[in-house]
Protein backbone atom coordinates (compact mmCIF):
# COMPACT_ATOMS: atom_id res chain seq x y z
CA UNK A 1 0.00 0.00 0.00
CA UNK A 2 1.10 3.41 -0.73
CA UNK A 3 1.66 5.74 1.52
CA UNK A 4 0.02 9.70 1.71
CA UNK A 5 2.72 12.16 -0.11
CA UNK A 6 4.66 14.33 2.06
CA UNK A 7 3.91 17.65 0.84
CA UNK A 8 6.98 19.71 3.35
CA UNK A 9 10.41 18.92 2.47
CA UNK A 10 13.81 19.24 4.27
CA UNK A 11 16.04 21.81 2.19
CA UNK A 12 19.14 19.92 3.60
CA UNK A 13 17.40 16.46 2.60
CA UNK A 14 17.35 17.80 -1.14
CA UNK A 15 20.12 15.48 -3.48
CA UNK A 16 19.28 17.11 -6.63
CA UNK A 17 17.25 19.42 -8.69
CA UNK A 18 14.69 16.79 -9.77
CA UNK A 19 14.33 16.27 -6.07
CA UNK A 20 12.85 19.43 -5.55
CA UNK A 21 9.39 20.75 -5.37
CA UNK A 22 9.10 24.76 -5.73
CA UNK A 23 6.65 26.64 -3.28
CA UNK A 24 4.37 26.87 -6.53
CA UNK A 25 3.71 23.31 -5.89
CA UNK A 26 3.75 23.25 -2.60
CA UNK A 27 0.86 25.87 -2.56
CA UNK A 28 -1.33 23.94 -5.66
CA UNK A 29 -0.88 20.91 -3.80
CA UNK A 30 -2.38 21.94 -0.88
CA UNK A 31 -5.37 23.57 -3.70
CA UNK A 32 -6.03 19.96 -4.76
CA UNK A 33 -5.42 18.15 -1.22
CA UNK A 34 -9.06 17.99 -0.30
CA UNK A 35 -10.66 15.65 1.44
CA UNK A 36 -13.92 14.82 -0.94
CA UNK A 37 -16.32 14.15 1.42
CA UNK A 38 -15.94 17.47 2.65
CA UNK A 39 -15.51 18.67 -0.60
CA UNK A 40 -18.92 17.52 -1.43
CA UNK A 41 -20.84 19.05 1.61
CA UNK A 42 -19.30 22.56 0.32
CA UNK A 43 -20.78 21.69 -3.05
CA UNK A 44 -24.02 20.84 -1.29
CA UNK A 45 -24.33 23.71 0.81
CA UNK A 46 -23.85 25.76 -2.26
CA UNK A 47 -26.87 24.34 -3.70
CA UNK A 48 -25.90 21.65 -6.13
CA UNK A 49 -28.82 19.20 -5.92
CA UNK A 50 -27.23 16.20 -8.79
CA UNK A 51 -23.54 15.66 -8.64
CA UNK A 52 -21.73 12.48 -10.88
CA UNK A 53 -18.05 11.99 -9.63
CA UNK A 54 -15.02 10.16 -11.33
CA UNK A 55 -12.11 8.69 -9.46
CA UNK A 56 -8.79 8.28 -10.71
CA UNK A 57 -6.27 6.17 -8.96
CA UNK A 58 -2.68 5.66 -9.92
CA UNK A 59 -0.03 4.09 -8.68
CA UNK A 60 3.96 4.22 -9.11
CA UNK A 61 6.47 1.27 -9.25
CA UNK A 62 7.89 0.34 -6.25
CA UNK A 63 10.80 1.00 -6.75
CA UNK A 64 10.00 4.44 -7.48
CA UNK A 65 8.86 5.16 -3.46
CA UNK A 66 12.34 5.15 -2.45
CA UNK A 67 13.21 8.66 -1.62
CA UNK A 68 11.27 9.88 -4.68
CA UNK A 69 8.65 11.25 -2.84
CA UNK A 70 8.67 15.18 -4.39
CA UNK A 71 8.88 13.38 -7.97
CA UNK A 72 6.19 11.34 -7.67
CA UNK A 73 4.19 14.73 -5.67
CA UNK A 74 5.23 16.65 -8.84
CA UNK A 75 4.05 13.94 -11.36
CA UNK A 76 0.40 13.52 -9.72
CA UNK A 77 0.02 17.46 -10.40
CA UNK A 78 1.60 17.26 -13.92
CA UNK A 79 -0.96 14.49 -14.47
CA UNK A 80 -3.82 16.28 -13.13
CA UNK A 81 -2.72 19.81 -15.04
CA UNK A 82 -3.31 17.54 -17.97
CA UNK A 83 -6.66 16.14 -17.28
CA UNK A 84 -8.15 19.01 -15.65
CA UNK A 85 -8.66 21.24 -18.73
CA UNK A 86 -11.42 18.08 -20.24
CA UNK A 87 -13.86 18.60 -17.97
CA UNK A 88 -15.76 21.97 -17.60
CA UNK A 89 -14.91 24.89 -15.85
CA UNK A 90 -18.43 24.65 -13.54
CA UNK A 91 -17.18 21.33 -12.41
CA UNK A 92 -14.60 21.17 -9.48
CA UNK A 93 -11.36 18.61 -9.36
CA UNK A 94 -9.61 17.83 -5.40
CA UNK A 95 -7.02 15.06 -4.64
CA UNK A 96 -6.37 12.87 -1.76
CA UNK A 97 -3.45 10.80 -1.76
CA UNK A 98 -2.79 9.51 -4.94
CA UNK A 99 -6.63 9.63 -6.46
CA UNK A 100 -7.86 12.84 -8.09
CA UNK A 101 -12.06 13.46 -7.27
CA UNK A 102 -13.55 15.32 -10.81
CA UNK A 103 -17.09 16.27 -9.48
CA UNK A 104 -19.31 16.91 -12.12
CA UNK A 105 -22.14 19.33 -11.34
CA UNK A 106 -25.67 18.42 -12.76
CA UNK A 107 -24.33 15.58 -14.28
CA UNK A 108 -26.47 12.48 -14.23
CA UNK A 109 -24.86 8.84 -13.58
CA UNK A 110 -24.79 8.78 -17.83
CA UNK A 111 -22.65 11.99 -17.99
CA UNK A 112 -20.44 10.56 -15.52
CA UNK A 113 -19.80 7.40 -17.43
CA UNK A 114 -19.07 9.66 -20.95
CA UNK A 115 -16.74 12.13 -19.10
CA UNK A 116 -15.21 8.52 -17.83
CA UNK A 117 -14.22 7.37 -21.23
CA UNK A 118 -13.26 10.53 -21.61
CA UNK A 119 -10.66 11.39 -18.69
CA UNK A 120 -9.45 7.46 -19.67
CA UNK A 121 -8.54 7.97 -23.16
CA UNK A 122 -6.61 10.98 -22.37
CA UNK A 123 -5.10 9.46 -19.76
CA UNK A 124 -3.36 6.88 -21.59
CA UNK A 125 -2.12 8.88 -23.87
CA UNK A 126 -0.34 11.00 -21.64
CA UNK A 127 1.07 8.63 -19.85
CA UNK A 128 2.27 7.24 -22.76
CA UNK A 129 3.53 10.28 -24.62
CA UNK A 130 5.37 12.28 -21.61
CA UNK A 131 8.79 12.55 -22.44
CA UNK A 132 10.02 14.79 -19.10
CA UNK A 133 12.81 13.29 -17.50
CA UNK A 134 11.38 14.37 -13.84
CA UNK A 135 7.99 12.99 -14.24
CA UNK A 136 7.47 9.51 -13.11
CA UNK A 137 4.94 7.48 -15.61
CA UNK A 138 2.33 5.19 -13.05
CA UNK A 139 3.14 1.61 -13.36
CA UNK A 140 -1.00 0.67 -12.48
CA UNK A 141 -3.74 3.22 -13.39
CA UNK A 142 -7.75 2.98 -12.60
CA UNK A 143 -10.95 4.49 -12.90
CA UNK A 144 -14.65 4.56 -11.69
CA UNK A 145 -17.52 6.98 -11.38
CA UNK A 146 -20.51 7.32 -9.49
CA UNK A 147 -23.30 9.88 -9.18
CA UNK A 148 -25.31 11.51 -5.79
CA UNK A 149 -28.04 11.34 -4.94
CA UNK A 150 -29.09 9.28 -7.29
CA UNK A 151 -28.21 6.64 -7.91
CA UNK A 152 -25.95 6.46 -4.85
CA UNK A 153 -28.03 7.72 -2.13
CA UNK A 154 -25.44 8.61 0.81
CA UNK A 155 -22.31 10.55 0.55
CA UNK A 156 -20.04 7.81 1.33
CA UNK A 157 -21.57 5.31 -1.04
CA UNK A 158 -21.35 7.80 -3.35
CA UNK A 159 -17.48 7.98 -2.82
CA UNK A 160 -16.75 4.39 -2.35
CA UNK A 161 -18.66 3.50 -5.54
CA UNK A 162 -16.10 5.93 -7.58
CA UNK A 163 -13.37 4.62 -6.29
CA UNK A 164 -14.15 0.97 -7.46
CA UNK A 165 -12.27 0.06 -10.58
CA UNK A 166 -14.38 -0.31 -13.66
CA UNK A 167 -11.45 0.11 -15.79
CA UNK A 168 -7.48 -0.50 -14.89
CA UNK A 169 -4.45 -1.06 -16.24
CA UNK A 170 -1.63 -2.58 -15.28
CA UNK A 171 1.39 -2.30 -17.43
CA UNK A 172 3.86 -4.94 -17.55
CA UNK A 173 6.85 -5.44 -15.78
CA UNK A 174 8.56 -4.78 -19.16
CA UNK A 175 6.77 -2.33 -20.78
CA UNK A 176 6.75 -0.33 -17.26
CA UNK A 177 10.96 -0.43 -17.08
CA UNK A 178 10.42 0.69 -21.04
CA UNK A 179 8.12 3.35 -20.37
CA UNK A 180 10.14 4.79 -17.38
CA UNK A 181 13.00 6.14 -19.71
CA UNK A 182 11.55 9.12 -20.55
CA UNK A 183 14.15 10.98 -21.83
CA UNK A 184 15.03 7.74 -24.31
CA UNK A 185 11.11 7.67 -25.31
CA UNK A 186 12.56 10.46 -28.69
CA UNK A 187 15.04 8.07 -29.59
CA UNK A 188 13.66 5.22 -29.78
CA UNK A 189 10.29 6.73 -32.04
CA UNK A 190 13.46 7.31 -34.66
CA UNK A 191 14.89 3.91 -34.48
CA UNK A 192 11.51 2.39 -34.91
CA UNK A 193 10.91 5.30 -38.30
CA UNK A 194 14.16 3.95 -39.09
CA UNK A 195 13.79 0.44 -38.74
CA UNK A 196 10.53 0.66 -40.88
CA UNK A 197 12.14 2.52 -43.70
CA UNK A 198 14.84 -0.84 -43.63
CA UNK A 199 12.33 -2.99 -43.68
CA UNK A 200 10.15 -1.09 -46.54
CA UNK A 201 6.64 -0.69 -44.24
CA UNK A 202 4.91 2.05 -42.87
CA UNK A 203 5.77 3.00 -39.41
CA UNK A 204 2.72 3.85 -37.27
CA UNK A 205 3.29 5.69 -34.21
CA UNK A 206 -1.00 6.00 -32.77
CA UNK A 207 -3.47 2.99 -33.65
CA UNK A 208 -7.15 3.61 -33.28
CA UNK A 209 -9.02 2.51 -30.40
CA UNK A 210 -12.07 1.53 -31.97
CA UNK A 211 -12.17 -0.68 -34.55
CA UNK A 212 -14.91 -1.99 -37.40
CA UNK A 213 -16.69 -5.65 -35.71
CA UNK A 214 -15.31 -7.65 -39.22
CA UNK A 215 -11.78 -6.75 -38.20
CA UNK A 216 -12.04 -7.74 -34.32
CA UNK A 217 -13.60 -11.32 -35.59
CA UNK A 218 -10.59 -12.24 -37.70
CA UNK A 219 -8.19 -11.26 -34.98
CA UNK A 220 -8.79 -12.70 -31.18
CA UNK A 221 -8.27 -10.44 -28.38
CA UNK A 222 -6.16 -13.37 -26.62
CA UNK A 223 -4.24 -14.17 -29.66
CA UNK A 224 -3.37 -10.14 -30.67
CA UNK A 225 -2.10 -10.20 -26.86
CA UNK A 226 0.36 -13.28 -27.02
CA UNK A 227 1.88 -12.25 -30.51
CA UNK A 228 1.80 -8.28 -30.04
CA UNK A 229 -0.21 -7.50 -32.79
CA UNK A 230 -3.35 -5.35 -33.43
CA UNK A 231 -5.27 -5.18 -36.50
CA UNK A 232 -5.70 -2.89 -38.52
CA UNK A 233 -7.80 -2.76 -41.46
CA UNK A 234 -8.99 -5.39 -44.10
CA UNK A 235 -9.11 -5.17 -47.90
CA UNK A 236 -10.23 -7.98 -50.29
CA UNK A 237 -8.10 -10.52 -48.91
CA UNK A 238 -5.28 -8.43 -47.18
CA UNK A 239 -5.56 -8.09 -44.08
CA UNK A 240 -3.43 -4.88 -42.11
CA UNK A 241 -1.45 -5.60 -39.08
CA UNK A 242 0.26 -3.64 -36.39
CA UNK A 243 3.48 -5.50 -35.07
CA UNK A 244 6.12 -5.15 -32.78
CA UNK A 245 8.85 -7.35 -34.81
CA UNK A 246 7.32 -7.50 -38.25
CA UNK A 247 9.88 -9.84 -39.65
CA UNK A 248 9.01 -12.29 -36.92
CA UNK A 249 7.90 -15.40 -39.45
CA UNK A 250 5.80 -17.38 -37.03
CA UNK A 251 4.10 -14.48 -36.15
CA UNK A 252 3.35 -14.01 -39.64
CA UNK A 253 2.59 -17.94 -40.10
CA UNK A 254 -0.10 -17.91 -37.25
CA UNK A 255 -1.70 -14.75 -38.25
CA UNK A 256 -2.40 -16.39 -41.72
CA UNK A 257 -3.14 -19.87 -40.69
CA UNK A 258 -5.93 -18.27 -38.80
CA UNK A 259 -7.46 -15.55 -40.39
CA UNK A 260 -6.70 -17.10 -44.24
CA UNK A 261 -5.80 -13.90 -45.02
CA UNK A 262 -2.92 -12.49 -46.83
CA UNK A 263 -0.70 -10.30 -44.26
CA UNK A 264 0.31 -6.80 -44.87
CA UNK A 265 2.68 -5.33 -41.58
CA UNK A 266 3.16 -2.44 -40.08
CA UNK A 267 5.31 -1.43 -37.61
CA UNK A 268 4.03 0.05 -33.96
CA UNK A 269 5.63 0.61 -30.55
CA UNK A 270 4.85 -2.36 -28.46
CA UNK A 271 3.70 -0.42 -25.66
CA UNK A 272 1.14 1.47 -27.98
CA UNK A 273 -0.05 -2.11 -29.37
CA UNK A 274 -0.35 -3.10 -25.37
CA UNK A 275 -1.94 -0.14 -24.75
CA UNK A 276 -4.71 -0.50 -27.73
CA UNK A 277 -5.64 -3.52 -26.86
CA UNK A 278 -6.21 -2.89 -23.52
CA UNK A 279 -8.60 -0.23 -24.49
CA UNK A 280 -10.42 -2.64 -26.46
CA UNK A 281 -10.66 -5.31 -24.11
CA UNK A 282 -12.13 -2.36 -21.41
CA UNK A 283 -14.34 -1.76 -24.30
CA UNK A 284 -15.39 -5.20 -24.10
Amino acid sequence: MQTTIKTTIDNNQRSSANDIITTADLLRWADNDQNPADHVKRLLQAGATQVALVAITLHFAPDSDNGQEPIQARSLLYFLDYLRPLVRKTDSVCMQGYTYYFFLLDATIHGGEIVQRRLWESLLWCVHNTNEPDIYRPSQMAIGYSAYPAPQKSIQHFLATARIARISFDVPEALSEQMAQAPHQEELREQLKEQSRQLGIPYVANLPRRLPNKVKRLVALQLAQELCCYPLGLERDHLTVAMGNPPDPNVLMRLTQITGMQIFPVLAHPLEINQALQCLQNAG
